[in-house]
């Protein structure tokens, strides 16, 4: 799996090239993991036995973070009122799909954020 296209990109990171970096997830994106979007290991990776696939999502996220300084990396979670109840919404697309079209939380972050920019 080391030869896996991921996990080479995950070796050239470069993330310590930037000043600050946002990290932005939503418990209700089903299509990108919460973990996985803010680059964190999983809670249950250090309560159940080592897998291989553990193994390498954490080498992945210690390749990605590895050089960053923590005074650098701001995770930040989005919960999304999302009220309609439909397919899009049971299968988690509608938080993932907010995070691209939802201008005003993108005006919110840009203001709120404005040293990032």
């Amino acid at each position: 799996m080391e030869d896996a296209y991921l996990f080479r990109l995950s070796q050239m990171s470069k993330l310590d090239w930037f000043k600050n970096i946002a990290l932005v997830s939503s418990a209700q994106d089903s299509y990108v993991g919460f973990e996985s979007a803010r680059i964190q290991f999983r809670k249950e990776a250090s309560t159940k036995p080592s897998s291989a696939k553990n193994e390498l999502y954490e080498k992945m996220a210690k390749n990605i973070l590895g050089n960053v300084p923590l005074n650098q990396i701001y995770r930040l979670d989005v919960n999304f009122k999302i009220q309609e109840k439909n397919l899009d919404s049971f299968i988690g697309r509608s938080a993932h799909i907010r995070f691209l079209e939802n201008q005003p939380l993108m005006r919110m972050f840009v203001s709120r954020y404005a040293e990032f920019f």
